[in-house]
């Protein structure tokens, strides 16, 4: 496909620090994202009717497109609130392009993990059931010991610190399926005390990391981490995915730019 840089003009440069992307930089180029997955939240201001347009309609057309040129042509525009992705092509015409988008469901081989943190002095049976559209994609048991090297949490949040990251990733778990969507999660467990269950959906998406099950003698305490919450597994400097280390967002300068002077 032919590139060319996409550039904003206006009378005045603006720069807020909530808006999570650049509305209007004078003499600016918008760096292209070549990340597999864009969210929509992010894309500028500037371009916002373009893409919602052709994501509500299926389509828009214009003399000249500018989200083609901001992002590769295998990236999937991830639309956060609803979960849903979108591959995009174009079609040029006589006077106008065409700008498509289709719905799609992608695949991610690390699409997150369930992590069973036993707090009880004894070992846990339990099972988790994934499922999808009524078919069962995960029926797992397991017997699951003390996690010694992991702490007792108040709640599944940044800031909580359970334990570092090898104790974590020596808990047992269950990997979630790749396709990245809606799954019904069942979790059942067996204390030498009593038997506590629980039924959520969970939405796996780029950020998400893991669903965390923490199961004491009063039942299960349970949430989601994302990719973002490094604070509840290390005390390492958390690298945002909605920061400088996120290559196509960078609040609250905006999406990353080049400047002309």
């Amino acid at each position: 496909m032919r590139r060319r840089a996409f550039v904003t003009t206006t009378v005045a440069a603006i720069a807020t620090a909530t808006a999570g992307c650049i509305d209007r930089l004078v003499g600016t180029s918008y760096q292209q994202c070549t990340e597999a997955f864009v969210p929509l939240r992010e894309i500028p201001q500037s371009i916002h009717t373009e893409v919602e347009t052709a994501v509500a309609d299926g389509s828009y057309s214009a003399i000249t497109l500018d989200y083609p040129d901001l992002v590769s042509d295998d990236t999937t525009l991830w639309v956060i609130d609803d979960n849903r992705y979108y591959t995009h092509r174009v079609e040029t015409g006589l006077l106008t392009d065409e700008l498509i988008f289709e719905e799609t469901t992608p695949r991610r081989t690390d699409s997150g993990e369930l992590k069973l943190s036993n707090q009880t002095s004894e070992t846990v049976a339990v099972t988790v059931r994934i499922s999808a559209d009524d078919d069962v994609l995960v029926d797992a048991d397991h017997s699951v010991e003390p996690a010694d090297d992991v702490v007792e949490v108040d709640e599944i949040a940044n800031s909580e610190y359970a334990g570092d990251k090898s104790a974590v990733d020596a808990l047992p778990g269950v990997d979630f399926p790749t396709e990245l969507r809606e799954y019904r999660v069942e979790i059942v467990s067996e204390t030498a005390a009593d038997e506590h269950s629980e039924t959520v959906t969970i939405d796996t998406h780029p950020w998400f990391e893991f669903y965390w099950v923490q199961i004491t003698d009063d039942g299960m305490l349970t949430g989601s981490l994302w990719e973002n919450d490094t604070g509840f597994y290390s005390d390492e400097p958390n690298h945002s995915k909605v920061g400088v280390h996120w290559a196509c967002t960078e609040p609250p300068a905006g999406w990353p730019a080049e400047r002309h002077e």
